[in-house]
């Protein structure tokens, strides 16, 4: 063990949590899918979740609001009934990603999914496309977690959590992998994270400027991409924002090269139908 470190904390720091009881999170279940139950100390869900100090508190506020006002649905009960008796039920959340939150809450990490980005030199010979979808496989699977995550962290109102995951969101597109490569999250991600967070949400901005400063063409390769309305504006209004306008506007000045187009695309348009006419045949 190296000399400075330093294994030893003071007795107000974060492990006073163990002595208090255990809360029962059962996660999952409206899918079809089995739900999963975890066990999470009550003083530290509910110093991190001001969702789960709302659900735990004491059973004085048993059918009430937040306001003070009765509750307007048995639903709202039952969830205080719940919370009365140490259980909590999230039937729309993902037992993987509830999983990777204590994991976050408990020990400071998230899971690793970027084991092939080690894969370097001789490894990856003569089989870089199989190495690439290995890495960019890995990659995706990082990013779903992170984003899944953050979004949980979202709904149950864990303000900790969230600049954790966005620097890790940061420090995986700095990764360099074993071909020579970043990664930025992938359009399922983006997807679920403009799911889930609010439009001035930080995350939401570090995904625009993704693509405004590293972006191309090919990262949006559909005429109607799967990717979040929303999300496709904030681009093009940073962008604006961002990048520089070309200098020399005379192309638009120049009528021939757009008669030059529309020849160009006619000639297209009939070498197209004389195909269809030939296939017909």
């Amino acid at each position: 063990m190296a000399e400075d470190d330093n294994v030893t904390m003071g007795n107000d720091q974060s492990l006073s949590h163990f002595a208090s009881p255990t809360v029962q999170v059962v996660v999952g279940g409206a899918d079809g899918r089995p739900a999963q139950t975890f066990y999470l100390h009550a003083a530290l869900i509910t110093s991190r979740s001001r969702f789960f100090a709302k659900a735990l508190r004491d059973a004085k506020n048993t059918g009430e609001t937040n306001d003070g006002q009765p509750a307007k649905s048995s639903t709202s009960s039952a969830q205080w009934r719940e919370g009365e008796e140490g259980v909590v039920k999230l039937p729309f959340d993902e037992p993987e990603v509830f999983a990777a939150y204590a994991q976050l809450i408990y020990h400071g990490t998230v899971p690793d999914y970027d084991g092939p980005h080690e894969l370097v030199g001789d490894s990856c010979e003569g089989e870089e496309r199989a190495c690439d979808k290995e890495i960019i496989a890995a990659s995706d699977k990082m990013y779903s977690i992170l984003g899944r995550l953050y979004v949980l962290c979202e709904k149950i109102q864990d303000a900790v959590a969230k600049p954790i995951l966005l620097v890790a969101f940061v420090d995986a597109a700095k990764v360099l992998r074993g071909n020579g490569s970043n990664y930025y999250p992938d359009d399922p991600t983006v997807t679920a994270i403009y799911s889930g967070t609010s439009p001035s949400d930080p995350l939401r901005k570090y995904l625009v400027e993704n693509y405004v400063y590293f972006g191309w063409s090919s990262w949006i390769p559909k005429a109607y991409s799967d990717l979040p309305h929303e999300f496709l504006f904030d681009v093009l209004r940073a962008m604006y924002r961002e990048r520089e306008a070309p200098r020399d506007t005379s192309i638009l000045q120049d009528r021939q090269y757009y008669l030059d187009q529309v020849n160009d695309y006619q000639r297209e348009k009939d070498r197209d139908r004389e195909m269809e006419m030939e296939d017909g045949r």
